[in-house]
């Protein structure tokens, strides 16, 4: 069964789910434990039993099919889980270190009123949207230098653990089922499969189902007819974000807004807070909106099936 890329898709495509990503890897859906060979054709070989298909390499895969015998039942169960990550692992400044440095750019000018005209803001830009009246004439923050000091304190004492609202202890399993048998006429091969992820962020969880059921018969010396049945069913949660960039000049790749949970905890600030002091979620600034990841994880997700 000839199995082609009939859809160009890079890399980030093939974890995302999207329909057009399914149709396009469509392999993804086997069963890894009834693959009983696989190899790789690159050179004429390939060409010559593949065509024009075959400029890029073939790989073949071979799954098991029913044995000669009494019936043989196979069952292989994987296990695995993944920690929630620890700042630990990594050379991040604090909130404390950052917020030092924000009011040294603070004293050189830096950070003034005109943050406020930034499409993204967070501490500083706060602070001074809190420092202008409105329409009653009433500050939200008192202009003034003690007023300053006693809202950025508690953010220089944040330390936001981004792994620790983001991020779960994550149990994977997979199980695997199969039975095999047949006689000198007719070989028949069943299997089933359950793979489940709750997900290691709170933004993405997988489950899958497969089933396969293949039969052969030898109807004489020179005619076999084989049937084959393959379903495979995906059901996935993924983080929903715009595409990314290549930025060709620092070798890395561009988001314009992104909410993958790998990438906020590693790259955002820990002066920036999920909560309020009085428990509600607390909103900065983002394309000029107000930005709370929990909430944007909540409502921009991809479900697919």
């Amino acid at each position: 069964m000839v199995l082609e890329d009939v859809i160009n898709i890079s890399n980030d495509q093939l974890s995302s789910g999207d329909p057009t990503t399914l149709l396009g890897s469509a392999v993804a859906g086997l069963n890894p434990n009834d693959i009983e060979s696989y190899a790789i054709l690159k050179d004429a070989a390939a060409t010559a039993l593949y065509g024009a298909r075959a400029m890029n390499g073939v790989v073949v895969i071979t799954t098991k099919k029913g044995r000669i015998g009494k019936p043989m039942v196979n069952y292989t169960g994987n296990f695995s889980t993944q920690l929630v990550p620890s700042y630990g692992e990594y050379s991040i400044m604090n909130s404390g270190e950052q917020m030092s440095v924000l009011a040294e750019m603070e004293r050189k000018g830096y950070l003034n009123v005109s943050t406020l005209n930034n499409p993204n803001w967070g501490v500083y830009g706060k602070m001074y949207e809190g420092l202008q009246a409105d329409a009653n004439a009433n500050y939200r923050i008192p202009n003034t230098q003690e007023g300053r000091n006693n809202f950025l304190k508690r953010y220089a004492a944040a330390n936001t653990d981004w792994y620790d609202l983001l991020f779960k202890n994550n149990f994977m399993q997979e199980h695997s089922l199969s039975v095999s048998f047949g006689t000198d006429k007719s070989q028949s091969y069943f299997s089933t499969s359950y793979y489940g992820d709750n997900g290691w962020t709170i933004a993405d969880r997988v489950s899958r189902y497969t089933l396969n059921f293949r039969n052969n018969y030898k109807l004489s010396d020179r005619f076999s007819v084989g049937f084959s049945t393959l379903a495979s069913v995906r059901q996935q949660r993924a983080p929903g974000s715009l595409k990314r960039d290549p930025n060709p000049v620092e070798g890395k790749m561009d988001r314009d807004f992104d909410i993958n949970p790998f990438n906020f905890a590693l790259n955002s600030s820990r002066t920036l807070t999920a909560y309020e002091e009085n428990g509600e979620r607390e909103y900065f600034q983002r394309n000029y909106a107000p930005f709370n990841i929990l909430t944007e994880l909540e409502n921009n997700y991809r479900i697919s099936m």
